[in-house]
């Protein structure tokens, strides 16, 4: 689950100053505060334009708003949308009072609010599980967009558009080892690949290039293929 590309540029800015000395709280199995609920404010620091001091995050993917509106009178536990994706997602007011409001993915508020990392903005969040619905902290992990998709297609979450026909399937590490190393040769032609490894020809460049597992081609280039 990654950001909008248009808004990379704004990201870059904003997570500039945040000092890399931010040291994330981790919640582990052994941890007394497993399963206690934390709460942190939603800060412009980490969602840029946001009103502040108007809602809080938990760990356990809760969002809380003191703000009053017809939907909650008093304020209270904000009601999260599902995407199209399957994530869930909130809408926050903006401090321009003229600015659209800005909506946000769960897990990846979450993840910036208890484990930044610099350069997150570059990052999309996994669940660990496979599960959207599962927004706590020690489901989600920030990964590279490459690695979330291989994940997403090898625990069926994904389809891969690469394949040549609907009998196609996911090549195994070894399959996916043995057509990288192929591709690399010039001993076959892209068309041959693709007939002997049940793939697209585009399948063959883009592996070849390290579009689709990205990792053969970094071993690769350090020799450990």
């Amino acid at each position: 689950m990654g950001i909008n590309k248009r808004y990379l540029e704004k990201f870059d800015i904003a997570y500039q100053d945040i000092p890399e000395t931010i040291i994330p709280i981790e919640f582990v199995p052994t941890s007394p505060y497993y399963h206690m609920e934390e709460w942190r404010e939603v800060l412009p620091l980490f969602v840029p334009g946001v009103k502040p001091h108007t809602y809080w995050i938990s760990n356990m993917g809760r969002i809380y708003t003191n703000l009053k509106s017809p939907n909650y009178p008093n304020g209270g536990i904000m009601v999260h949308s599902i995407n199209a994706k399957g994530y869930h997602q909130i809408n926050l007011k903006a401090e321009d009072k003229n600015a659209k409001k800005i909506c946000v993915k769960i897990a990846r508020l979450i993840m910036l609010h208890f484990r930044f990392v610099p350069g997150c903005q570059y990052l999309e969040v996994d669940h660990l599980d496979g599960n959207k619905d599962n927004n706590v902290l020690w489901n989600l992990e920030w990964v590279n967009p490459q690695e979330n998709t291989h994940r997403a297609i090898r625990n069926g979450q994904r389809e891969l558009s690469y394949t040549s026909n609907e009998n196609s399937r996911l090549l195994t590490d070894k399959e996916a080892k043995a057509l990288f190393l192929d591709a690399v040769s010039d001993t076959y032609f892209d068309f041959e690949l693709a007939e002997k490894y049940n793939v697209t020809e585009q399948y063959v460049k883009y592996i070849r290039r390290g579009s689709i597992r990205p990792y053969l081609k970094i071993q690769y280039l350090n020799g450990l293929l």
